[in-house]
């Protein structure tokens, strides 16, 4: 990303800032790959408690599980009670696609993957706008690529959508676009309910950038509110279907989900009082996961207070918190290792922190390790984020 001394810089400099992010894409999809096919044929398939070898094309049971099927369902049929809970962004564009003839599983895992190959080259994009230094730079999007959890990235999930979206959003802001910048955030909460989240983020990313000017305010702060608009229409769409205008918030109870509302922080010490006694069963192990990974994003949390930009850390800070505002009984901290997944300004502060080659390397190592277990448990329906 080192911009030459000939020439047109800037075009050049994207140029190989393209072939780096194809580069960190390609290594991602090759882990997903082997895990995929190492985990779809040697090892047996989880139906309900019953296991089962097959052989078949390892492809077709392996990256639309679980939370895929609604969105899979939505596309297909519309929501009901039951789906509401699913954001509209995502099944709409793979509703798009099926039109084009894509099955629905070949055009989540197409918008998917094109996505995550979008978001690392905006990631670095970003890091660029920042200053880092180009070798900081390739070490957070190798983590984010390599990331434990990082088979959602490429499976029939949100996640690559709505990192894309959010990184788009601030790289527009932090370039002053504040209409485009609005534009993607709303987007951005059309694809999973943290995104309403960049509305406080890139206002404040508004007021610092005019502080540091010395200006005051322009009609440009107006863009910020097509934000909560956007997002309106679909607090509308479930008004006139369903009659309830938070539909999905209502959906998300304990009635139909399970999930209760509690102050954050609350699910991580009833996490560390479930665990208290070890069982080493599956229950157990699922549970230390999630409370391991939740502890090493409030790590990062902490040692970004003094490196992150504010606006970053408050958008790192509420997309943390938010997760942790809810939780289910026995397992209070589930999904909180895909929740952190999508937390880009995690990746800046492991960048940074994480300098060494030898520690580069110990820590790629075993992100590759557990990124190839955990595809291997998805893919085989044994684990879930």
């Amino acid at each position: 990303m080192t911009q030459p001394t000939t020439g047109n810089p800037g075009i050049t400099a994207n140029r190989k800032l393209f072939a780096v992010a194809l580069e960190l894409f390609l290594v991602h999809s090759l882990v997903i790959g082997i895990a995929v096919l190492w985990g779809g044929t040697l090892l047996p398939e989880n139906f309900h408690g019953r296991f089962f070898l097959t052989f078949s094309d390892p492809f077709t049971r392996s990256l639309h599980n679980f939370d895929a099927g609604w969105y899979l369902q939505i596309a297909a049929h519309g929501y009901n009670h039951l789906n509401i809970v699913f954001f509209p962004l995502f099944p709409l564009l793979i509703r798009a696609l099926t039109l084009l003839h894509f099955t629905g599983p070949a055009a989540g895992l197409f918008i998917a993957n094109l996505s995550f190959l979008t978001a690392i080259g905006l990631f670095l994009l970003l890091m660029r706008e920042e200053g880092f230094p180009d070798d900081t730079a390739y070490r957070a999007a190798l983590f984010l690529a390599l990331f434990p959890t990082g088979v959602f990235f490429s499976a029939v999930y949100t996640e690559s959508l709505f990192l894309a979206l959010s990184l788009g959003a601030f790289l527009c802001a932090r370039r002053g676009q504040w209409l485009a910048a609005a534009l993607l955030a709303g987007l951005t909460a059309l694809t999973r309910n943290p995104g309403i989240l960049l509305l406080p983020a890139l206002g404040w990313e508004y007021l610092a950038q005019k502080k540091e000017r010395g200006q005051g305010l322009d009609p440009q702060v107006l863009y910020l509110g097509l934000i909560p608009l956007i997002f309106a229409a679909f607090l509308v769409y479930q008004k006139i279907y369903f009659g309830d205008a938070l539909a999905f918030v209502h959906a998300d109870s304990l009635k139909v989900w399970g999930r209760l509302t509690t102050f954050p922080g609350l699910p991580i010490l009833l996490a560390l009082k479930d665990l208290a006694h070890p069982h080493f069963v599956y229950w157990w192990t699922s549970s230390f996961d999630d409370l391991l990974f939740t502890l090493f994003a409030l790590v990062l949390l902490v040692l970004g207070l003094r490196r992150l930009r504010s606006s970053y850390l408050v958008y790192a800070g509420l997309s943390f918190l938010m997760p942790l505002s809810t939780y289910i009984r026995n397992e209070p901290l589930t999904s909180m290792p895909r929740y952190i997944v999508v937390i880009f300004p995690l990746y800046m502060v492991l960048a940074a922190k994480v300098r060494g080659p030898k520690a580069q390397l110990y820590l790629t190592v075993l992100f590759v390790s557990l990124f190839v277990l955990l595809t291997v448990l998805y893919v085989n329906t044994y684990w879930v984020a």
